[in-house]
């Protein structure tokens, strides 16, 4: 056997690649198994969740994870959906439990630089209401408060941390 080498970049998709992931797995899981068997883990793409917490949580839920496997969150976890504060606060939980990694994406980069933060990572703060933002800001109760909006640390902190790419393997 060779060495792999996995690239995870931003995708583009829509808010029912949960869905279209937790309708995979049942049909994945012999291939699943038979790749773990062979190199003692197994990594689980996730995009794309766009504030609906409940069906990420629906997703993780499903999902057969061990000890070893790794998560890796490519972007786009807020707007749109109704929740996108909670997705956030659920990936923090899920970190804190088990490896994973977070990829930023176009969403998370409008949001916080219509929030105020600058550098070359954020940008599109012109085009973040049109794409879903409301539903963002309205979940972290920016519409609800006179004074000057804050995130929660634990989200300034996850923010922050957001990678722009991954490269494993050789």
């Amino acid at each position: 056997g060779g060495t792999s080498r996995r690239h995870f970049g931003r995708i583009a998709g829509d808010s029912t690649g949960a869905r279209r992931i937790a309708a995979v797995l049942t049909r994945a899981e012999l291939p699943l198994r038979t790749f773990r068997e062979s190199i003692g883990m197994a990594h689980y793409a996730i995009g794309d969740i766009h504030g609906m917490r409940d069906e990420l949580a629906e997703l993780l839920a499903k999902l057969p994870l061990e000890p070893s496997d790794r998560l890796i969150f490519i972007g786009d976890y807020v707007d749109r959906g109704p929740d996108p504060k909670g997705v956030v606060d659920l990936l923090i939980e899920v970190a804190k439990q088990r490896e994973c990694l977070f990829l930023m994406g176009n969403h998370e980069a409008m949001f916080l630089s219509f929030i105020g933060w600058q550098g070359p990572n954020y940008f599109g703060k012109e085009a973040f209401l049109h794409n879903g933002g409301e539903t963002t800001l309205a979940s972290y109760g920016y519409f609800e408060s006179d004074a000057s909006f804050e995130l929660p640390p634990e989200h300034e902190r996850f923010y922050r941390e957001l990678r722009l790419w991954h490269l494993e393997g050789e």
